[in-house]
């Protein structure tokens, strides 16, 4: 038909000449028709025939709905009944079910799909877009799913379904295919679907943008808004972050740093909740509510990003109303980060831990945001034309200031008045210097100046203290000369008579004249920069100075690679940054996780939201009794930071929990020594672990002359004379009482990295002038030669109960960490959920008379008065968890968590388990320490003996924790 269409029409000749080949390629049959209708209804008869042959792999839904519609509008126009009266009377049936049916159901919705969404082109071609890529198994080859969406709403609202379908396969990569039925996109009568969810974030979209109105902010910022209404507009202007995107065709972001921040707070806002699927999950349980925007932005998490937006646009008001004319300064903080891993630039964000990957992709998008990097240009006219569309190419706000920085040896490259910072020289020669600097009406700069320290009090700023060579960037020498893109040249002077040897050091400094973040930062705060262009900065120091106050710099680098190492560098930096509570850009985890009380202490504790869920990930997966790829279980870990191989060291070390602690944080560790002089413990620990030395006795001259300096040091010392159920002598034991000084003598001797020292809350509340004497001690430690502290010594009560074990056990922590490592501030763990009793006990290991009969006196009396007690409060013995202590001079009970697992009870078992009518298991005390279950030591010494070095132990999980925090803060690499 189509042919003699072309004929009849009078095609051209080339046309027909390219038919005529193809007519006599291929086997064909030619039938004569009496009319157009018929020939029609053959063809339609004829693609039915083998639509049915071949299962309907060259026809989909969209055919189908298409070719009723033309039926319609050639032939049968009328009502949708007569239509599928009609089509119905035409069609052969061939019984098949892989044709779906032509009946009245089908046309209905066939016409209302094609008349309502089909009819426009932008629908049609997100539909073929699937059948393109997924064929017949297309989600929305299915007419249900099609009305679903169609009823949904109009064509801006079908449109957005589509488009948001496309975004989260394709783009996002958060779901696939065949996760879009219709019970999915429709939900059910409790449950809202996907496409409610969809629909409310359009809302939400566009309520940020009537919201920003509302306040009257400038005109320019609303169309900013309303350029990214679309999910094609937003993915081509800021791009895509998620576990899916491979980030490999991101779009450039360097104009959202040009941007005031309530553009960026508002543009954050579309990206995790309208353009992102992490919240989705707390959308539709919020949809059970209101579906209103205000209502739902009025929720959490929702609310913490408005109150960060609202207080932006409070400042702009307030700014505005006073008709201010200069640059609001960006805070500076009081510490910042100066060093980095050794070798930077080989932890690219890709090979970063994946507890981390939220923070890291954030890392990037800021990076991206605020720093454009450029290779080195052979021309004025190239460097034009690579400036141009940057953040230094665009009109600066009144009262911002655009800084050129860059380094040279040669003052005549400059006019006069034109330098403004001289990164040079020394006090002898300020005078000379200062010469150079000419303000705006001809003055001189006066000659003015100060000792720099972090403060914009003088004129001038010097002289500033580098930092030491180590701290530098150090890439491997070939790396170097890639990144320097081999022409580089190093400018220096002839070597010193006294000068100092050179370092050895892992790799090369990028730069051995780099300056320190805190420098650039004051920099960019006493010129109230709105824009940098870092001529020279090989380091990105600057870039980061710059990141941190949210101001967009562009960056010339030497060649394309040594941009790439310089962005992974800074992400590094910002992700590092995220987790230091004194930078203007900390996170601490989620950046509004609210804190939760530690239940005893009452002060608040700062880890991430993220560590602390994976510390409780390692507790479950420990405990877990099925078998794994390695038969110690040592797998059953979750990874939470990574490091070079650590060296690990402890005195009264049991069964060494540092070791089980550094397991479960997925730490690389070498076993150095250890030291118990209990032969029981000593057969566990060597049973468990592989140490290079172990010592006997901490008192054996042995232990001072030859355990060695470590990264990490743990020493648990004696409990029982500091402990309210041991007789409470103190130091005045000396067996166990003194052992603490023997400790504190390693600690000064070897002065290891880090250290924790661990025991009972007694220590705090019955002997605090032995907990003060040493810290005393701890905190007169200097660094050899000068009075500054060799140590940051801490201390804290933590309890087990809230670090995911259901056991109240009190515990006074010392850290200490080397100031001359540590880089970052402190802060201690944050509480984590406890874990249900019964995640820990065996509940199908049920007691029985012969478990009752086997308790004595004491025993029996207790375990009567604690059931008499749970009764009278009105509950149920046996089926609560109740936990009864068996051995008190008083019958005492717990519901849902044990008591503190001492070292008798444990011996004796001590503890009854209510619901299960028996004692309690050695395994299962094992367990409630927060020791993996697949290796325990059976049989290695007896379950009196292992009860008695479990209730010595360490909680595993809150030792973790410290560690943790810890080693954020002095990271050791």
């Amino acid at each position: 038909m189509y042919v003699a269409d072309l004929i009849r029409n009078g095609s051209d000749d080339s046309t027909l000449q390219q038919w005529k080949q193809v007519m006599l390629n291929v086997s064909m049959r030619v039938e004569v028709t009496t009319g157009y209708e018929q020939r029609f209804w053959k063809s339609v008869n004829l693609r039915q025939r083998y639509a049915g042959t071949y299962d309907a792999l060259t026809r989909s839904t969209i055919q189908q709905i298409y070719e009723l519609v033309k039926f319609r509008d050639e032939f049968q126009p009328g009502t949708r009944r007569e239509i599928a009266e009609a089509w119905q009377a035409k069609v052969t049936d061939l019984g098949t079910m892989v044709i779906e049916g032509v009946d009245f159901s089908f046309v209905d919705s066939a016409i209302k799909i094609h008349d309502r969404m089909l009819c426009y082109p932008d629908a049609f071609n997100a539909i073929q877009k699937m059948e393109m890529e997924f064929g017949k198994a297309s989600c929305l080859n299915y007419i249900r799913v099609l009305e679903v969406i169609c009823m949904k709403g109009k064509e801006p609202e079908q449109l957005w379904i589509l488009n948001t379908i496309l975004d989260y396969i394709f783009q996002l990569k958060e779901i696939n295919n065949r996760d879009l039925s219709t019970r999915a996109l429709q939900g059910t009568s409790s449950t809202r679907g996907l496409l409610d969810v969809f629909l409310t974030k359009r809302k939400m979209m566009l309520w940020i943008t009537d919201h920003l109105a509302s306040k009257n902010v400038p005109p320019e910022w609303i169309d900013v808004m309303k350029d990214l209404q679309t999910h094609a507009q937003f993915r081509s202007k800021v791009g895509v972050s998620s576990r899916g995107g491979d980030g490999s065709e991101q779009p450039d972001q360097s104009w959202l740093g040009t941007e005031h921040e309530v553009i960026r707070l508002a543009v954050d806002i579309l990206k995790k909740v309208v353009y992102g699927a992490f919240h989705d999950h707390t959308l539709k349980n919020l949809l059970k509510g209101s579906s209103a925007p205000a209502d739902l932005f009025a929720k959490e998490p929702f609310s913490d990003m408005m109150k960060d937006l609202n207080a932006a646009l409070d400042a702009h008001i307030h700014k505005s109303k006073k008709n201010e004319e200069e640059v609001v300064a960006p805070t500076v903080a009081k510490d910042y980060l100066t060093t980095f891993l050794p070798d930077g630039v080989e932890h690219c964000p890709e090979d970063l831990e994946e507890d981390f990957s939220s923070h890291i992709l954030e890392a990037g998008d800021l990076v991206d945001r605020f720093v454009k990097f450029i290779p080195e240009c052979s021309s004025k006219s190239e460097l034009a034309q690579a400036l141009d569309g940057t953040a230094v190419s665009k009109k600066q706000p009144d009262g911002t200031t655009a800084l050129v920085v860059m380094d040279t040896k040669n003052k005549e490259q400059f006019d006069e008045g034109e330098m403004c910072l001289l990164l040079d020289g020394s006090r002898q020669i300020s005078t000379s210097m200062m010469s150079c600097f000419v303000r705006d009406d001809g003055a001189h700069f006066e000659n003015k100046t100060r000792l720099y320290g972090g403060s914009n009090m003088s004129t001038s700023i010097g002289p500033v203290v580098l930092e030491p060579v180590e701290n530098m960037w150090l890439v491997p020498a070939e790396k170097k000369k890639i990144y320097e893109g081999g022409n580089a040249k190093v400018l220096a002077g002839g070597g010193l008579p006294d000068a100092p040897a050179k370092p050895q050091l892992s790799g090369e400094p990028m730069t051995y004249h780099a300056m320190p973040v805190k420098f650039y930062r004051e920099l960019l705060h006493s010129f109230c920069a709105g824009v940098v262009f870092f001529v020279c900065d090989p380091d990105g120091v600057g870039a980061m100075a710059a990141v941190l106050a949210k101001v967009p710099c562009v960056v010339l680098v030497y060649t394309a690679e040594h941009g790439a190492a310089l962005r992974a560098r800074l992400t590094e930096f910002v992700v590092n940054q995220f987790q230091l509570q004194s930078s203007p850009i900390y996170r601490n985890g989620e950046k509004n996780q609210k804190r939760k009380d530690d239940g005893e202490s009452g002060e608040r504790n700062q880890t991430t939201k993220k560590a602390k869920t994976d510390i409780i990930d390692a507790l479950i997966k420990m405990q877990d009794d099925k078998d794994e790829e390695e038969a110690d279980g040592r797998n059953a870990v979750v990874t939470v930071m990574k490091a070079f191989p650590l060296t690990f060291g402890s005195a009264c070390s049991g069964i060494c929990s540092e070791l089980f602690a550094a397991e479960m944080l997925g730490l690389e560790v070498r076993p150095v020594f250890a030291c118990d002089c209990n032969q029981h413990v000593t057969k566990v620990s060597q049973h468990l672990w592989s140490h290079e030395q172990y010592f006997n006795n901490v008192f054996d001259k042995e232990f001072l002359r030859d355990a060695p300096t470590v990264d990490f040091f743990l020493g648990g010392f004696p409990c029982q004379p500091f402990s309210l159920q041991g007789l409470g002598q103190g130091v005045a034991d000396e067996a166990n009482g003194t052992v603490i000084y023997e400790l504190l003598k390693y600690i000064k001797e070897r002065q290891p990295t880090t250290f924790v020292l661990e025991n009972v809350k007694g220590l705090l509340t019955q002997h605090p002038q032995v907990l003060m004497e040493i810290m005393k001690h701890l905190r007169g430690l200097k660094v050899t030669g000068t009075r500054k502290p060799l140590y940051t010594v801490l201390c804290k009560c933590l309890n087990a109960r809230n670090h995911g074990l259901p056991q109240n056990r009190e515990r006074i922590v010392v850290i200490g960490m080397l100031n001359a490592k540590k880089t970052y501030d402190f802060a201690w763990p944050m509480s984590v959920e406890m874990q249900p009793l019964t995640r820990f006990i065996n509940d199908k290991d049920v007691g029985d008379e012969s478990d009752l009969n086997s308790l004595n006196k004491t025993e029996l009396n207790n375990l009567h008065e604690s059931y008499q007690k749970i009764r009278a409060g009105g509950g149920k013995p046996t089926q609560g968890f109740y936990v009864v202590n068996l051995g008190g001079t008083s019958s005492h009970y717990n519901l849902g968590y044990l008591p503190c697992l001492t070292r008798s009870r444990c011996g004796s078992r001590g503890y009854w388990l209510s619901w299960l009518k028996r004692k309690i298991t050695a395994k299962e005390m094992w367990a409630l320490q927060g020791l993996p279950k697949k290796v325990y030591p059976k049989d290695v010494v007896t379950e009196t003996q292992l009860g008695y070095i479990v209730g010595n132990a360490i909680p595993i999980p809150l030792l973790a924790n410290v560690m943790s925090s810890m080693f954020d803060a002095c990271p050791l690499h």
